[in-house]
């Protein structure tokens, strides 16, 4: 065998085990998912194309339709379920309140009238206590 056949062996053997192990690595499903636009975890910062987020339930449940019977509570899921079973109360609570900096900043960009930023605001601080509270009572 000449050493042009045993380089083309050596090749092929590493390309073929790249092709079964870099998929299956969190670094490459997460390339994919940032690629696609997926947001993730806030603690690891896994994405949500392969990794289950864990939703909280926050705020009061309100009628949605007196007709139906239907209600609504609000929710998110700043963090996977892998990191949230892993961490208490306390571990997660800043993760939930990046979450909360993350939407009033996004708010905060958008060009709106100073009274509906106003109002808006005082809704996030308000989200604000109900997401602690949620958190920090193991939700």
């Amino acid at each position: 065998m000449n050493m042009k056949s045993v380089i083309i062996i050596i090749f092929l053997a590493v390309f073929n085990l790249l092709l079964i192990v870099i998929p299956n690595t969190s670094g490459f499903k997460n390339f994919i998912g940032n690629s696609k636009g997926f947001s993730g975890c806030i603690s690891c910062g896994d994405t949500w194309n392969w990794k289950k987020s864990h939703s909280t339930d926050y705020g009061p449940v309100e009628s949605a339709s007196e007709k139906y019977q239907i209600t609504i509570q609000s929710g998110c899921h700043p963090m996977c379920e892998e990191c949230w079973a892993s961490s208490t109360p306390e571990e997660r609570l800043p993760h939930y309140m990046k979450l909360v900096d993350r939407w009033e900043e996004d708010f905060l960009e958008e060009d709106v009238e100073s009274e509906t930023k106003k109002k808006q605001m005082e809704r996030y601080e308000q989200k604000r206590k109900w997401i602690k509270a949620a958190v920090l009572n193991g939700r």
